[in-house]
């Protein structure tokens, strides 16, 4: 007789903070016609888990599958609260996945994760992302999702905004330009003006055209 064994849940320490699971062990007959299908484990954001009250709104009730395969359960609400394009209109029913409520978007879980803290206000600070990764989160909730700025963008409470602030004043003068030209280029005042500030002892004769042009100089 033939059974196939499902795995239990688990926890993986991963900077993208995933959880990986699914049900727990179960003997599935032979006769089962179930048997021949394959069997992945889920990948589940740990911060954004089935059952995560971070809203006085109750459990989530919508799910975004990232280009990785990670799942993050959200609530709606929040989500079109904080963007102007109804979050690039990815719950359309066309959209969704047939019979389902999950969607699909293009960002990796690491983006992905970040613009999710920006929506729901949540500090972002102990996964210390890489300033591609901030950049690439903060196109997504400048272009593809249109946030309200501010409070999403512009303030101190912004998981987004902090993060930024932390790599300027953290990482020196080449942080702080690359913090500046990323303001300058997203039109951000706020950040470009904490990023100016690191950037008093700069050596004009140090300045590039490419940095120049980044800035709209």
């Amino acid at each position: 007789m033939h059974y196939l064994i499902e795995c239990q849940l688990s926890t993986l320490g991963m900077d993208e903070e995933l959880q990986v699971g699914c049900h727990a062990p179960r003997r599935i007959h032979a006769n089962d016609r179930r048997l021949n299908q394959t069997y992945h484990p889920l990948q589940i954001s740990t911060t954004f888990q089935p059952h995560a009250r971070h809203t006085e709104a109750g459990d989530p009730d919508i799910v975004l599958v990232s280009s990785d395969g990670v799942r993050f359960h959200v609530h709606l609400t929040v989500l079109l609260t904080a963007s102007a394009n109804g979050f690039a209109e990815v719950f359309m029913p066309t959209l969704l996945s047939s019979g389902s409520d999950e969607a699909n978007v293009v960002e990796v879980a690491a983006t992905l994760n970040l613009v999710l803290h920006a929506a729901y206000g949540l500090p972002a600070h102990h996964f210390a992302p890489s300033i591609e990764t901030l950049t690439d989160a903060l196109t997504a909730v400048r272009t593809r999702y249109a946030f309200f700025s501010p409070p999403h963008l512009t303030s101190a409470a912004c998981s987004l905004f902090s993060l930024f602030v932390g790599y300027a004043i953290k990482g020196g003068i080449e942080s702080a330009k690359k913090v500046y030209g990323i303001a300058a280029q997203h039109h951000i005042e706020p950040l470009a003006i904490t990023a100016s500030e690191q950037l008093l002892s700069l050596d004009i004769a140090t300045i590039t055209d490419e940095w120049s042009i980044s800035i709209g100089a």
